[in-house]
């Protein structure tokens, strides 16, 4: 992983380039909503061009050339991508709350067996980690929904069907209703949010604009991570 201002000295030749549009593969949407209407109003010559993939997919995608950049969880990437910290993230519990479970104060995965729970489904990487923990601790819940992605997951807590395991960055965006955010406290659950470009990519100050501001609005408003450099 590259050291954050390495990356910036490397890019300097690159920052007077200008392109036409910025393609992006993310794994979830709302990673990238927090900026995508300010970086449009800064540079309303540059095309915005996000598409949702997996983790899986979207690795893919960048040793494809078929998107620009990726921002997607912490996984291992091949020899020709290169990666740089944006922020750390946690998988946390949003319990109903008319769950008994709502009134405790602390909460443990252990508290879960058997309770209906509600996943991403088995094919993307949070799901991943999220059945490691279960089968190290030998919890077995009762998973009543697998879904495509975190804002179904919010949705079903939030109409009291069970307890959704979904991203704290998620609930930056809006207050979730009718649930109790719950950190477990698991340090697997405490993931770091990375760009990932091919090692030949020149990225532009338009682009390192938008990725400043995705940075920015995860760690300076909600003190999620160490702060870092980015370029003014």
């Amino acid at each position: 992983m590259l050291d954050l201002k390495n990356a910036e000295n490397e890019l300097l030749p690159y920052q007077d380039q200008q392109r036409d549009t910025i393609s992006i593969g993310v794994s979830g949407s709302y990673l990238v909503l927090p900026a995508f209407r300010n970086f449009m109003a800064h540079h309303p010559e540059i095309s915005l061009n996000v598409k949702e993939f997996s983790t899986e997919q979207t690795i893919k995608k960048l040793t494809d050339s078929a998107v620009d950049i990726g921002i997607v969880y912490r996984t291992a990437l091949p020899a020709q991508l290169s990666s740089t910290m944006l922020f750390e993230d946690e998988i946390i519990a949003a319990i109903p709350l008319s769950h008994p479970l709502a009134t405790r104060e602390r909460l443990h995965l252990k508290d879960l067996n058997d309770q209906p729970i509600i996943v991403l489904n088995d094919s993307l990487l949070l799901r991943g980690i999220i059945t490691t923990e279960f089968n190290n601790r030998k919890v077995v819940p009762n998973v009543i929904c697998e879904l495509d992605n975190h804002y179904s997951c919010l949705e079903y807590a939030e109409a009291q069907i069970g307890i959704a395991f979904i991203t704290r960055s998620l609930t930056h965006l809006s207050t979730p209703k009718n649930v109790r955010l719950v950190s477990l406290g698991i340090p697997a659950f405490f993931i770091p949010v990375m760009l990932v470009h091919s090692n030949d990519l020149s990225l532009d100050n338009a682009t390192i604009c938008l990725l400043k501001q995705i940075k920015n609005f995860y760690t300076v408003d909600n003190k999620s991570a160490p702060e870092k450099s980015w370029p003014e």
